[in-house]
C-alpha cells in the first residue's frame, strides 16, 4: 500500500465509502491530502463522530470481507480501537478517526494536514509554554479541556485567521508563529464533558 494514486482515481471510491459510511455517523467528513486537494494521494483520512452502529458495522464488513483491517509496518499489525481504524477498502487505504463534538475542529484541522505544519505548530506551542497544549486528542487549557467545535475555533486559539484547507503549509504557520509571543486568545470556552488528563506525553499530538 506504498503507491501514489491520482486524486480523480481515488475520488470515486472516497465517494462510495462515504455513502456506505454516512447513516452510521452523526457527522463524518473527509480529510487529509484529498481535502487538501493534493493531486496524489496515498490514503485517505476520514473524521467521524460515531453514531450507536458504526464500530458494529466495520466489524461485521471485516468479517464478510467487504473491508480488510490494514496492516502496518515490518510486524503486520492492526489499528482497530475504539477512536482510531485503519482498513483498506477496493485497493486504497482507509485512515478512520472518532472523536466527539467538542474535539471536532481540533481533529478536523490534525487529521487535514499537512503533518509538517502540526508537528511545527505543536513544537511552537511546547517551546513558548503557550496556555494551551494538544494532549488525547483533545485542546486543553491547564486541567480544563477546551471546546473546539470548529476549524476556525481551532485557528482563533492559535491566534491566526482561518485558510482554507490547500493554503496550508508550513511555511503559513511560520508567519504567524515564528514570534517567540505570537497573539494567542484571552478567553476560552470549555467543553462540556471533562476529562482527567494524564500526565503531559511526549508526542503532544
Amino acid at each position: 500500500m506504498s503507491d501514489r494514486f491520482p486524486i480523480n482515481r481515488v475520488l470515486p471510491v472516497v465517494n462510495e465509502m462515504e455513502r456506505m459510511l454516512e447513516d452510521a455517523c452523526q457527522w463524518l467528513e473527509v480529510a487529509g491530502s484529498v481535502r487538501r486537494g493534493v493531486p496524489e494521494v496515498k490514503d485517505v483520512e476520514l473524521v467521524a463522530i460515531a453514531g450507536d452502529s458504526l464500530l458494529a458495522r466495520l466489524d461485521t464488513w471485516v468479517g464478510l470481507g467487504r473491508i480488510q483491517q490494514a496492516r502496518y509496518g515490518s510486524q503486520m499489525t492492526t489499528r482497530w480501537g475504539p477512536k482510531y481504524r485503519g482498513f483498506e477498502f477496493k485497493g486504497l487505504r482507509f485512515e478512520l478517526f472518532l472523536t466527539d463534538a467538542d474535539s471536532l475542529g481540533y481533529i478536523y484541522w490534525l487529521r487535514t494536514g499537512p503533518g509538517d505544519g502540526n508537528t511545527y505548530v505543536m513544537d511552537r506551542l511546547r517551546q513558548t509554554n503557550a496556555p494551551i497544549r494538544a494532549e488525547e486528542g483533545a485542546i486543553w487549557h491547564g486541567d480544563k479541556r477546551l471546546c473546539v467545535p470548529d476549524e476556525r475555533e481551532m485557528f482563533r486559539l492559535l491566534g491566526m485567521p482561518y485558510y482554507m484547507p490547500h493554503r496550508r503549509y508550513i511555511n503559513l504557520y511560520k508567519q504567524y508563529l515564528v514570534y517567540p509571543n505570537y497573539p494567542l486568545p484571552k478567553t476560552f470556552n470549555y467543553a462540556a464533558v471533562q476529562l482527567v488528563p494524564k500526565p503531559t506525553q511526549p508526542n503532544l499530538f
